[in-house]
């Protein structure tokens, strides 16, 4: 839920480019002026986070306090203090760790599933305003009515920014009740597969529900991404694989406008084709979701048939003082404590202020340059 949170914030962050919109055309700012306003921000951005950043990685049992001159410090009294030196290396994530997870199977086919769900909703952003007047033209045959084409791109800027908030319960709840591993899944991809659907319907409301169920979509892939990597793999390398799946992501996304030209050039404006192509692979993720959700359900109750007959097999045993048992029941034990410290360490994490810090800057970047890269 804290997950879901901090992304339903960060939708919220486009009400900038409408607070942008609002300063171009109202208030007579320049495009250059807009950009290099954005740029100071994200200077001011960088300045925070390298100032909330750690010296030292946060471990489990950490304390974090204020120093004298207002600066943030990194208590090690508890843990880090007594552990040994050698294993500090090793929580930093070595190259081949991250070579090794990033070539796993289960690893590949989160980057696939979150390279397209980002696409679909990249390329819906891109392309809505040229969708619009498909919608519109079509209409305009049909029933002799068009749409009002600012309101409802304003609309839809506003539902993708808010209605994302509105879903933060409803996965929240999902991940509670079917775990993350495969609900998440499952969920995202049937939402991508219900907004694709009424993409294609050319009725106007048709649109208020694909801004409903596009903007829960929005919530749920990102949540969905950040819980993911942060629980199925090593904390230590949560940046890098995060590194490796948004770039894949990002590769993707630059089809969007070579896509919306070949569309406008090639296909007159209709978009039919590209919007069916879409959610023929929305559908694909669905269903690959959907068998990789039925096997974890029937694996889980394997687990739980097996380990319902080796407790029947030990439990007679237990009281009866058969000390051999009484032994492999205490090591049964001790090693699912370890296993759940282990996971809940894995869960808590640490901080991802250096990864923030470089987050701002890139962008700090491409805003100072954009002004300058759009005349080219």
């Amino acid at each position: 839920v804290v997950m879901s949170c901090l992304v339903g914030m960060f939708a919220m962050s486009s009400f900038a480019f409408q607070a942008a919109r609002s300063l171009y055309e109202h208030a007579g700012l320049t495009r250059e002026v807009i950009f290099l306003a954005l740029a100071a921000i994200q200077a001011c951005n960088i300045c925070g986070s390298l100032w909330l950043w750690p010296g030292t990685p946060i471990r489990l049992g950490d304390t974090l306090e204020f120093a004298r001159g207002g600066r943030l410090q990194l208590s090690l009294r508890d843990t880090a203090a007594s552990l040994p030196a050698a294993t500090v290396p090793d929580r930093l994530g070595s190259a081949g760790q991250v070579c090794r997870i990033a070539a796993s199977p289960r690893f590949l086919a989160f980057v696939v599933f979150h390279t397209m769900q980002l696409w679909f909703s990249r390329c819906l952003m891109g392309w809505f305003d040229a969708e619009l007047v498909w919608k519109e033209a079509k209409l305009l045959a049909q029933t002799g009515t068009g749409l009002d084409v600012e309101t409802h791109i304003e609309l839809f800027n506003a539902t993708q920014a808010l209605l994302g908030l509105t879903a933060i319960p409803l996965f929240g709840w999902t991940v509670a009740r079917f775990g993350h591993s495969s609900a998440p899944f499952l969920a995202t991809s049937f939402l991508s597969v219900l907004w694709l659907t009424f993409n294609l319907v050319t009725s106007e409301w048709a649109l208020y529900l694909l801004y409903l169920f596009s903007g829960w979509h929005r919530q749920f892939f990102f949540s969905t991404f950040f819980t993911f990597v942060a629980t199925e793999f090593p904390i230590e390398v949560f940046g890098k694989l995060a590194g490796l799946t948004n770039l894949s992501a990002g590769l993707m996304s630059f089809t969007q406008t070579p896509l919306l030209e070949l569309v406008l050039n090639s296909f007159h404006g209709d978009f039919v084709l590209p919007i069916a192509f879409q959610l023929t692979m929305a559908s694909l993720l669905f269903a690959a979701s959907a068998i990789v959700a039925v096997g974890g359900v029937a694996g889980c109750r394997r687990r739980s048939m097996s380990v319902e007959e080796a407790t029947s097999e030990v439990g007679p045993n237990v009281g009866g003082g058969d000390g051999g048992n009484n032994a492999q029941v205490e090591r049964a034990v001790a090693v699912g404590e370890v296993l759940v410290e282990l996971d809940e360490d894995r869960e808590l994490g640490e901080t991802s202020t250096r990864q923030a810090a470089l987050q701002n800057s890139s962008c700090c970047s491409w805003l100072w340059a954009s002004p300058w890269l759009g005349r080219c």
